[in-house]
């Protein structure tokens, strides 16, 4: 089976939903996570423009919607109790970005 190009994955990649992307093996999970297809996604859920992970920022992003929606679902409830803090956001690990065609898909 010939190998397809990395930017004609991303390419792939970046027309599929993100829950429906299926990692087949170690090279595609590192091109799935890559910043080029997460950050169209993060900047139109989000309007988050700088990271340096957007696969970790947008994980993040989802964590803190659920806490905030639990939270909100106590207090209308009216059982509030002890509420656990998030922490501050982590720093993250720079993603795969080495990619020829970084402008032209970013844009």
């Amino acid at each position: 089976m010939e190998k397809l190009p990395d930017e004609l994955q991303i390419i792939i990649f970046m027309f599929l939903c993100p829950e429906t992307v299926i990692v087949l093996n170690k090279q595609s999970e590192r091109l799935i996570k890559c910043n080029y297809i997460w950050g169209p996604i993060v900047f139109h859920r989000y309007s988050i423009s700088k990271s340096d992970n957007y696969f970790e920022e947008f994980k993040w992003q989802r964590r803190l919607e659920h806490h905030r929606f639990q939270y909100k679902r106590q207090w209308t409830l009216g059982c509030v109790g002890k509420v656990k803090t998030l922490g501050e956001k982590p720093r993250w690990p720079r993603a795969h970005t080495s990619c020829h065609f970084a402008a032209q898909v970013l844009l």
